[in-house]
């Protein structure tokens, strides 16, 4: 079965190279999707792949890069998401939010990331 989940990541987990260390582990394990700095201090990821690699992967989550200190870790199986082609770490700041998370993969829809047909077109997006 396949997941989409979002990790809310606190801690020193900014500025110390662990969102290259979230790509790095969730490609082995076959996962798609993106890791982003947060408004807050925190990093925001999603992941997207068969469930079976999930607990590895979560497992990797806690433990972070070297420089990290990862103090808690919120997370949520999303129902509906765009579809990743590769896993991708980006610059820009995300908000905390999911719907304004939702709305910038939206707005990035055509740079060839996305596979934004699959996204549930009944989903609103307010601002």
């Amino acid at each position: 079965m396949t997941l989409t989940k979002r990790y809310n990541i606190n801690g020193k987990v900014q500025h110390v190279g662990y969102r290259n260390f979230v790509k790095e582990t969730a490609i082995p394990l076959n996962l798609t999707g993106m890791a982003n700095h947060a408004d807050n201090g925190n990093v925001l990821v999603i992941a997207q792949g068969e469930a079976e690699h999930f607990p590895a992967f979560e497992k990797a989550l806690r433990f972070g890069s070297v420089m990290a200190f990862v103090k808690s870790i919120d997370s949520e199986i999303l129902e509906r998401s765009a579809y990743y082609r590769s896993f991708q770490v980006e610059g820009q700041v995300l908000s905390t939010d999911l719907t304004q998370t939702l709305k910038h993969i939206r707005e990035e829809a055509n740079s060839g990331i996305y596979d934004t047909a699959s996204i549930d077109a009944t989903t609103q997006i307010t601002s």
